[in-house]
């Protein structure tokens, strides 16, 4: 089995990262029509030859975007429990 290139890494990592600055606090909602594109790029792009990824080397580049994409996205739960539900900031972080 080939080994997935650090170039196909870093465009499923900005994929993610796109799709975060798509949400309300960025709010740079025109990303989310070229989002994707990083994504499937590394995915369909295979080793010299043309060939496409394996479904599991495909999986684990999606696997990492939605991986960043949920990191980047979770911020807003904090500032969610903190002053709608009045939870101290310690708990509200927690």
């Amino acid at each position: 089995m080939l080994a997935i290139p650090r170039w196909a890494w870093l465009l499923a990592a900005l994929s993610g990262v796109l799709q975060t600055l798509c949400f309300p606090s960025p709010s740079l909602s025109a990303l989310s029509w070229v989002a994707l594109a990083p994504l499937l790029a590394a995915i369909v792009q295979g080793e010299g030859g043309g060939r496409a990824r394996t479904p599991r080397q495909a999986f684990l580049l999606g696997y990492l975007s939605g991986v960043v994409w949920y990191a980047g996205s979770c911020y807003w739960i904090y500032h969610l429990m903190k002053v709608y539900g009045g939870l101290s900031s310690p708990v509200a972080g927690w």
